[in-house]
């Protein structure tokens, strides 16, 4: 298993954090927020804040199937996770862009692109959404949320 899965994060609500209560709380976010995206990883697994409030994760020896997985799960323990600063409280939620290099040809400057690219394409679908990248762009791969597919069926 050769693949390595790049998964980019934005926070949606960051902005409004540091605009209603300054830029301590949004620091104290941003560390909050790269405690939660710590939990779980493996050894060789790399979380860096790549600048504002966008965090990127490099995860080598994971398939396509369990970076989508893993970026849904951390959308949702995003979700459940709420900001208190004094008496606010905030919910914080994050739009995930998922890129994987399968062969020797895709440098990690143009996965962090396409994975960049797909993180745009979840915000621009409404945020708190993970979006794959697969390489086509004539493809786009998304990973349907529980209860959207349960409203589709309705």
């Amino acid at each position: 298993a050769g693949a390595l899965a790049l998964i980019l994060l934005d926070l949606d609500q960051f902005k409004s954090v540091n605009d209603s209560c300054g830029h301590l709380a949004g620091d104290r976010l941003l560390c909050q927020v790269s405690r939660l995206l710590q939990q779980d990883r493996h050894a060789h697994d790399l979380v860096a804040r790549l600048g504002g409030d966008e965090f990127g994760l490099i995860l080598p020896r994971c398939s396509p199937f369990d970076a989508v997985d893993i970026a849904e799960r951390l959308r949702r323990s995003l979700e459940l996770f709420n900001f208190a600063w004094d008496d606010r409280c905030f919910a914080v939620t994050a739009s995930i862009g998922v890129a994987c290099i399968a062969d020797g040809n895709i440098t990690l400057e143009d996965a962090m692109r396409r994975a960049d690219a797909a993180c745009y394409r979840a915000k621009e679908k409404g945020r708190n959404r993970v979006q794959v990248e697969n390489g086509r762009s004539d493809v786009v791969v998304v990973a349907p949320r529980p209860r959207e597919a349960v409203a589709a069926r309705g």
